[in-house]
């Protein structure tokens, strides 16, 4: 029987025991599906933005053992109560979020959600879903919607929402180079010849032991992409890492350094197998005969393949260094379900204006520059 957990139980000791050991039952997971980052979301996060975000975790238990578990809030957007996974927007945005579904309950439990969602429409108006494909989840999430939840009068539908990007690893870093277009292995060989000479060197940090190299990190990104201008995302990683549990050593920090500086950093989560990137940040100046970035990446598939890795999950992004590196393309799926179809003719409408709302303040620089304004005779 799913249940709502209250925000007390949420942030118990006793159900992060509970959420941990479920986790122990899913196949691999990246982070987004931890206790201690969606706890430690909902804490920095709960309370920013415009809108009033209420706690929206449903689990399944059987005694003291979850079966299944939702994590998601609920806030206003655009005049509805939308439904999300939490950490999947507002502030610092999860790469992949998913439910923890054991293999054996997949078909069930999301049956059994979308029964609780049907049975507890009062309290929201718009589900708003990603599921990456790699997850399997999405066919499951369809075939249940269209038998189970066209009986209970809920609505849906399923869109590309962006492409994520992977390496599956090989025996040895000799095949992983030679999988590699003939420049691009060339390249590679001749960044890590003049990295070896220059004394740089791949260091890697696990579990707490990340937050003494964090600053790195948020200096390098800064410097390029400033994902983390705002000073509550820099607050939450550092939270987050600070308030891991003592022995995980999921999370982990690559640095690319020499003697005197870093030169590249990623943060990263290792599952079952797979390794999850995520932030990363590169120093801007040119190194002697290496890109740091590309370099780091090498250094961390050959550490990833010497310690039985099988696979590289490079997140969502399908930029040309990741695919220079032998990644396969994959799809993010977006789901919405819908209950009132005013809802959801007011969510398509309000993410239209929103979309079109982006697209002007990225464009606005070209159209400035297409169109200038001509100076007054009086100038």
């Amino acid at each position: 029987m799913l249940k709502l957990i209250s925000a007390e139980e949420f942030g118990s000791e006793a159900f992060a025991a509970q959420w941990r050991a479920l986790l122990e039952r899913c196949p691999h997971h990246d982070i987004g599906q931890t206790e201690t980052w969606n706890r430690s979301w909902w804490q920095h996060y709960a309370g920013s933005g415009s809108s009033r975000k209420e706690l929206f975790v449903v689990a399944d238990a059987d005694g003291s053992q979850l079966l299944s578990l939702w994590p998601m809030f609920v806030r206003k957007r655009f005049g509805l109560k939308v439904l999300s996974w939490i950490g999947h927007v507002d502030g610092m945005i999860t790469d992949y979020s998913m439910p923890l579904l054991p293999d054996n309950h997949r078909e069930n439990g999301v049956q059994a959600f979308l029964g609780f969602l049907a049975d507890n429409a009062s309290r929201w108006d718009v589900v708003d879903l990603s599921i990456p494909g790699w997850s399997g989840l999405l066919p499951i999430f369809a075939r249940s919607a269209a038998v189970y939840g066209s009986r209970r009068k809920l609505s849906w539908n399923t869109h590309i929402i962006e492409h994520c990007t992977a390496i599956d690893l090989p025996a040895s870093f000799d095949a992983f180079l030679a999988s590699l277009g003939s420049a691009t292995r060339s390249n590679v060989r001749q960044y890590l010849r003049a990295a070896d000479k220059s004394g740089a060197t791949l260091e890697i940090v696990r579990g707490r032991d990340c937050g003494a190299a964090l600053p790195e990190l948020l200096r390098l990104n800064r410097e390029r992409w400033d994902v983390f201008a705002d000073v509550r995302a820099r607050d939450f990683l550092t939270g987050y890492v600070a308030h891991l549990p003592a022995d995980d050593e999921h999370v982990l920090l690559a640095s690319l350094r020499t003697q005197d500086k870093v030169l590249a950093a990623i943060l990263g989560f290792e599952n079952q197998g797979v390794c999850y990137l995520h932030s990363a940040g590169v120093a801007r100046e040119a190194s002697a005969g290496f890109s740091p970035g590309t370099t780091m990446y090498a250094m961390l598939i050959k550490a990833m393949i010497a310690a039985g890795r099988t696979r590289v999950d490079m997140s969502p992004g399908m930029e040309e260094y990741k695919l220079r590196l032998g990644a396969t393309v994959d799809s993010v799926f977006g789901m919405t379900l819908w209950h009132k179809p005013s809802s959801i003719d007011r969510w398509r409408i309000g993410q239209t204006l929103l979309a079109a709302r982006r697209w002007v303040l990225a464009a606005r620089p070209r159209i400035q520059a297409a169109f200038p304004r001509k100076k007054s005779a009086g100038a």
